[in-house]
């Protein structure tokens, strides 16, 4: 339950809420070196089950135990990290909760 802040309407439990942007900024968003980190996909090994003539096979992933990895001589794996470039973007500066009436009056868009 709650009140539209766009025609000031009581709107009854269980209906949903729904926002409006009513005015947005430009924002620009700076630079992060080391942001993402990247990680490695760990290859997927497949295992048969079912009948031996091919007939009723369903194909199962299996990851691959630490120990039957072979072994590698670089030492351990270091954790990489990507940058985040940053760049320019839209902000919500103010937005409405409307009931759904409003919603499809201001997605209409003005006639």
């Amino acid at each position: 339950m709650f009140r539209c802040q766009r025609c000031e309407a009581t709107v009854p439990p269980g209906t949903s809420l729904s926002r409006i942007a009513i005015s947005t900024r430009t924002r620009r968003y700076p630079s992060r070196p080391g942001a993402n980190p990247e990680y490695e996909l760990k290859k997927m090994y497949f295992r048969r089950k079912g009948r031996k003539n091919g007939r009723h096979l369903e194909m199962l992933y299996v990851r691959r135990r630490a120990r039957d990895r072979p072994r590698r001589d670089d030492g351990p794996r270091r954790q990489k990290r990507a940058p985040d470039y940053g760049g320019c973007g839209q902000e919500i500066a103010r937005e409405l909760r409307v009931c759904p009436k409003c919603r499809e009056e201001a997605s209409a868009g003005p006639d």
